[in-house]
């Protein structure tokens, strides 16, 4: 769904109930698709609390709350399910440029690309926690990095309360357990700038801007589980090619049903696939 008519430069995805929510990045806004791939709401504003600078990340809760990483604004902000501005942590001195968001059990988790950390929030906008990312050695930045992104990631809720991190410049996904610990590293990676976990917890699936395709691994063991995408422009209007085209995805999420999204920046879409790699008619150039 999506097409350069309807999105620019989308960066975060996420699913609610009957709902796809995309953090539409390039036009400051957030889009809500139902099921079908209509397009039922946008949310934004020319100024106010609605007025968003870069939404990178989305999350929803099982209210139906919307959280938005409002990565210009230095702000991650709650919406009510109609899109009514309700909230907002962070702030400067706060968060430096959060680009990521997830919901574990008492708290909302930040992923802040500039500070290279994890922030954890209290429901009242308490800071609980700041928790620096895993050291190691980082790739070069990408042409399109500006100053600011330090650590660029993308955050996945998992089961139990565990997160998962897609660590973009370090290459590797990284798991945390509810306390922040780190527990596991799948590496290998050429910039991934997305994650997410199945609802049953037993499968993660990963994106890579630098390789344009996307992979899903045993959430216990870390072994590869499947593969597919290669880099291609999908054209507006015009039918599905038969290659699984991708060009720099970016955030994911997966449906109710195991269905994978991908926020598939460079072509100005959200796809959808089943698993292992089996494309789905989420994906509707266009629509």
């Amino acid at each position: 769904l999506g097409g350069k008519s309807m999105l620019s430069n989308p960066r975060g995805v996420a699913w609610g109930p009957d709902r796809i929510y995309v953090a539409d990045t390039g036009k400051d806004r957030i889009r809500v698709f139902d099921g079908a791939g209509a397009l039922v709401a946008t949310y934004g504003a020319s100024s106010g609390p609605l007025k968003f600078g870069q939404p990178w990340g989305v999350a929803v809760d099982a209210a139906g709350n919307i959280y938005v990483a409002d990565a210009g604004k230095k702000r991650v902000v709650k919406l009510a399910p109609n899109g009514t501005y309700l909230t907002e942590y962070g702030g400067t001195g706060v968060l430096k440029k959060p680009v990521a968001v997830a919901l574990v059990p008492g708290k909302i988790l930040v992923g802040d690309a500039k500070a290279g950390e994890l922030v954890a929030f209290a429901p009242d906008g308490t800071v609980l926690e700041r928790v620096a990312l895993l050291d190691g050695p980082l790739s070069p930045p990408d042409p399109n990095d500006t100053s600011d992104d330090v650590r660029p990631m993308a955050l996945a809720a998992a089961a139990a309360g565990n997160v998962w991190v897609a660590d973009a410049r370090g290459g590797q996904a990284l798991k945390y357990t509810p306390a922040l610990a780190w527990a596991q590293t799948i590496g290998g990676f050429k910039r991934p700038g997305g994650i997410a976990v199945t609802p049953s917890g037993s499968v993660v699936a990963v994106s890579e801007a630098g390789k344009h395709r996307l992979s899903t691994y045993d959430a216990v063991l870390g072994a590869r589980l499947a593969v597919w995408g290669e880099q291609g422009v999908i054209k507006e209007n015009k039918a599905l090619p038969a290659e699984l085209l991708l060009k720099s995805p970016a955030q994911l999420a997966f449906t109710a049903g195991g269905n994978l999204l991908v926020a598939d920046r460079g072509n100005d879409m959200i796809q959808g696939f089943g698993l292992p790699g089996t494309p789905l008619v989420a994906a509707m150039a266009g629509g």
